[in-house]
């Protein structure tokens, strides 16, 4: 090419780019004639084998049939994914255990078996002060707050010790909650009927998730909420801030076959069920260059990376500068991604980590937050079964509370209506005892 026009030098370089073209197109063939050769029971995740041919016969379209192998590839990939569907789903409920344990912002936060909760990173505004907490089941962290979910159904948070507080620590009133996530500066709950609670900055509508139902998981970004519904789709709250941050973000509503979300500064990412993964908002830094993602059982955001765990314990993410430390991971069942840093939750317990660490956020490697992950999943699972005990028999004193309250207010309806009717000389004693009674119901009525 450097010397065209000289003798036959074009002739030369066409003959080479056509025997490029040969040897590329042998190669992708030999290659999809590999992978269809693959015994079934050895193939039980998808992987990209597909997608990497595919790319191949891509590089060198129009040449012979290049195009119809690639629209095959395609064709096998996608048939692919929907026959690990069945696998996916059965590796996502054994991690599920591992859900909550984990929690990165500008600091990093970890569950340990006994209910109590570790901290490492920045502490400017107190967010890694959690020492004191007990019998927390899940935790997250936001920028500058941690928030933990605790047996009851209510929720603890950090004491916040710095200026531009928006409330989103003020979730000691909740009740019922099953899951919890925090963003900037506001902190969202799931409860257990479907409905979602939130507190904190409002400026940007990310707290208006009152009127939300049969949600079954949230996630709350620096500026939106996003939550995932029973039948698979996703909502977003409506983005009323200054439009030069808005970049789509919000723009979830034709998501279908979801099976998590996880939402950071400017951007959403969805997992779905036939474990790839789709994203929308802010991709100046590439955040979400998740399309050729495959086998994912779990997704976190962070605020300008995105990390999947795949259904061997590897992780992928999309943040170059980390990407040959992260894909060197192993056995990992839960991740968690920060400002600038991913943190990864491995099988024995023990707490990998990788990105910025000028505040101390990846100071992980003593940290060991269970012996074992098969323990861990009985123990979660016993306790789950407790708190649903628990949760029922909250239910059953409370049905006996209001039907004693309807018990006492009827009496005292009829006693009231009693009284007008009591005349004569003999009616004082008879007056005496109802007054008394009635004394009686008003003291009970009060304490219920």
């Amino acid at each position: 090419a450097g010397i065209r026009g000289y003798r036959d030098a074009d002739e030369k370089r066409a003959e080479c780019l056509r025997l490029n073209e040969e040897k590329v197109y042998i190669q992708a063939c030999q290659a999809l004639d590999n992978i269809k050769r693959e015994p079934e029971e050895e193939a039980e995740v998808c992987g990209q084998k597909f997608l990497e041919v595919a790319a191949l016969f891509a590089g060198i379209r129009g040449y012979r049939d290049a195009d119809e192998k690639r629209a095959e590839c395609l064709r096998l990939d996608e048939e692919k994914r929907k026959k690990v569907q069945p696998f996916l789903e059965k590796r996502r409920k054994e991690l599920a255990p591992a859900a909550g344990l984990i929690g990165s912002g500008n600091s990093h936060v970890g569950l340990k078996a006994d209910g109590t909760v570790v901290a490492a990173g920045d502490n400017r505004f107190g967010e890694c002060e959690v020492s004191g907490w007990r019998d927390i089941v899940a935790v997250a962290a936001g920028e500058c707050h941690t928030v933990g979910l605790k047996a009851d159904g209510t929720v603890v948070a950090t004491e916040y010790t710095g200026d531009y507080y928006h409330g989103q620590c003020e979730v000691s009133g909740w009740r019922d909650i099953v899951a919890v996530s925090a963003g900037c500066s506001h902190t969202v709950g799931l409860k257990a009927d479907g409905t979602v609670v939130a507190a904190g900055d409002n400026d940007s509508g990310q707290c208006e998730v009152s009127g939300w139902r049969d949600i079954v998981a949230v996630s709350a970004g620096y500026s939106h909420t996003v939550g995932l519904k029973s039948d698979g789709t996703v909502v977003a709250t409506e983005y009323t801030g200054d439009s030069k941050y808005y970049f789509g973000q919000c723009e979830v509503s034709g998501w279908t076959n979801i099976v998590a979300v996880a939402a950071e500064e400017c951007h959403t990412v969805g997992l779905k069920a036939d474990g790839t993964v789709i994203a929308a908002g802010d991709n100046d830094s590439g955040e979400y260059d998740v399309s050729g993602w495959r086998d994912i059982v779990a997704v976190a955001e962070g605020e300008c990376h995105t990390v999947g765990l795949k259904a061997d314990g590897t992780v992928v993410t999309t943040d170059s500068s980390d990407k040959k430390e992260i894909s060197g991971w192993r056995d990992v069942v839960a991740v968690a991604a920060g400002e600038c840093h991913t943190v990864g939750l491995k099988a024995d317990g023990t707490v990998v980590a990788a990105g910025d660490n000028d505040s101390g956020e990846c100071d992980v490697s003593g940290w060991r937050l269970f012996n074992s992950f098969e323990n861990l999943k009985q123990e979660r699972i016993e306790a789950k079964a407790e708190r649903q005990r628990q949760g029922a028999e909250r239910q059953r004193q409370e049905a006996e509370r209001q039907a004693r309250i309807t018990a006492l207010n009827a009496e005292k309806q009829s006693l009231q209506a009693e009284l007008p009717t009591l005349k004569g000389l003999f009616s004082g004693g008879k007056r005496r005892q109802i007054e008394a009674r009635l004394a009686q119901i008003e003291t009970e009525l009060n304490s219920l």
